[in-house]
């Protein structure tokens, strides 16, 4: 084995750690622009790891109703983020597009 394989750390870089933490903090930021019904359904599915009927159960809802929620809360941060990470890679500010008169894509 290569004296470079074998050195090789299994420990993240810094760039991945930085990309690691600014994903969260990207996350944070638009699972708080959700309304308190779909972010709480997000948050105890999805980093809570309680299965559909725990979290229905929990909430009080019936599991469709819990489903429903799950399906537009994605649905919503899919496009937040996905905006925003356009944005990112095309150098845009937030409102640029807006200012140039793009209108939103949404994506299904």
């Amino acid at each position: 084995m290569p004296l470079a394989e074998r050195l090789a750390a299994d420990a993240p870089n810094p760039e991945q750690l930085f990309a690691g933490t600014e994903l969260r903090e990207i996350i944070s930021e638009n699972l708080g622009e959700l309304s308190p019904l779909l972010r709480t359904a997000f948050l105890l599915r999805a980093v809570e790891g309680y299965s559909t009927g725990q979290a229905a159960k929990k909430l009080d809802v019936t599991e469709s109703a819990l489903k429903a929620r799950l399906w537009r809360a994605r649905q919503q941060m899919v496009e937040r983020l996905g905006r925003r990470l356009r944005d990112n890679v095309t150098g845009r500010s937030r409102n640029s597009a807006a200012m140039m008169g793009e209108k939103a894509r949404t994506y299904c």
